[in-house]
């Protein structure tokens, strides 16, 4: 089973889900970019 497609499926059925899933996005998006300034490459994405 495809974790990704169940959540968007979850995020289909409760709007709600939209604003922890933003702040999710926003973390995963400012790990990326510290771990990005660290190495000094671009991340594997």
């Amino acid at each position: 089973m495809d974790a990704g497609g169940h959540g968007l499926e979850a995020l289909r059925i409760s709007p709600f889900s939209i604003f922890p899933l933003r702040l999710f996005i926003v973390r995963q998006a400012l790990v990326i970019k510290l771990r990005w300034n660290k190495t000094g490459t671009s991340p594997a994405v």
